[in-house]
């Protein structure tokens, strides 16, 4: 299915109330997700991978194996996709620079690498998003 696309459902119920008939028509789009594979961050391809995740989990960051995980509820809501993506790279530019692994975290080293790296990467990649 072509990113974009969307699909429509509609839902019909009749109610009686007091011996009326009332029609309530509700029209609901939802945008169709394409299945990323990879993403470039910081000159290294990481691999995405979608499946159902534990306790109401929507993303995991795996350094080792350059992994993202995205629980494959996102496929439903463009949006939701995009942050969830957006939220776990955060995750993966921290990891990368070392930043997670330092063993004071102060709020300027944070915040020079959303400023330098995160902001960018997500200015960047926008089309993901569309």
């Amino acid at each position: 299915m072509a990113r974009g696309e969307f699909f429509q459902f509609f839902y019909f119920n009749i109610l009686k109330k007091q011996s009326q008939k009332t029609c309530c028509f509700c029209v609901i789009s939802v945008m169709a997700v394409d299945k990323l594979k990879s993403i470039k961050l910081m000159g290294k391809t990481i691999k995405i991978i979608y499946k159902e995740l534990e306790n109401g989990d929507w993303g995991e960051c795996d350094i080792d194996n350059q992994t993202i995980v995205l629980n494959k509820k996102c496929l439903e809501d463009k949006k939701h996709h995009w942050w969830t993506l957006v939220h776990e790279v955060t995750h993966m530019i921290f990891e990368l620079s070392g930043v997670a692994f330092m063993e004071g975290n102060e709020e300027e080293a944070y915040v020079r690498c959303v400023e330098n790296l995160v902001v960018p990467w997500v200015l960047e990649n926008q089309h993901l998003s569309d």
